[in-house]
């Protein structure tokens, strides 16, 4: 199956739960669904071949926990800097 028809097939049968799951990492429903369509459109945009749609699969949860930890660790590091008494 060409990428473009792996692509649309994974998104139909998992956007929904991958939203879900960036929305217990981020707790916002905005944020979690933009991190869910940015991972999909770059890994479109890569040009990485995948054997499977199940290679596909499991390389879109991962990135999507990834971005979603990334995002939280931005959010406390910039909680700490804001709550750090030397920044005054």
């Amino acid at each position: 199956m060409e990428k473009k028809g792996i692509l649309k097939k994974v998104f139909d049968l998992h956007y929904v739960t991958l939203v879900i799951i960036a929305y217990e990492y981020l707790s916002e429903a905005s944020s979690a669904k933009d991190v869910v369509q940015s991972v999909f459109v770059n890994l479109y945009r890569k040009d990485k071949k995948f054997k499977t749609e199940e290679d596909f699969t499991e390389q879109l949860f991962k990135q999507v926990k990834n971005e979603c930890y990334k995002i939280c660790q931005t959010k406390r590091n910039e909680r700490d800097f804001k709550g750090n008494p030397l920044r005054r």
